[in-house]
C-alpha cells in the first residue's frame, strides 16, 4: 500500500505527467481558491433556498445546479471583495493600543 501511494504522488508530483495536467487545470485551481467560501456559504444556501422555493422536489436536478451557481457566484464575491483585501491590508499600520489589545486578549486565552 505505501508503495502505491509513493507512485501516486510521484505521478501527481511529476510536472509532465497527464496526472499533474489534470489536478492542476483553471477549474481545480478556482475551487481550490475559493473553497474556504464555497464551505462557509453552501449550508445558509441550501438552507435558504430550499426555504424559498416550495416544490424542490418536482425538478431536483435544476435546483441542486442553481443552489451550486448561486454557491459559486456568492464565494467569488467573497473572495474578490472581502479575502483578497483583507489578505492584501498591510496589518503593521494598526494602531499600537488596538494590536496590544489584539495581543494580550490572545495570551489571556
Amino acid at each position: 500500500m505505501s508503495l502505491a501511494s509513493v507512485a501516486l504522488i510521484a505521478a501527481c508530483a511529476h510536472p509532465g505527467s497527464d496526472v499533474n495536467r489534470w489536478l492542476t487545470n483553471p477549474v481545480f485551481a478556482w475551487v481550490g481558491t475559493r473553497s474556504y467560501g464555497i464551505y462557509l456559504y453552501q449550508f445558509p444556501v441550501m438552507i435558504f433556498y430550499e426555504m424559498r422555493v416550495t416544490n424542490i422536489a418536482a425538478h431536483p436536478f435544476m435546483n441542486a445546479i442553481i443552489e451550486i451557481a448561486i454557491i459559486c457566484i456568492i464565494s467569488e464575491l467573497s473572495y474578490r471583495y472581502i479575502e483578497n483585501p483583507l489578505r492584501r491590508y498591510h496589518y503593521t499600520r494598526t494602531p499600537s493600543a488596538i494590536r496590544n489589545f489584539l495581543v494580550n486578549s490572545q495570551l489571556m486565552v
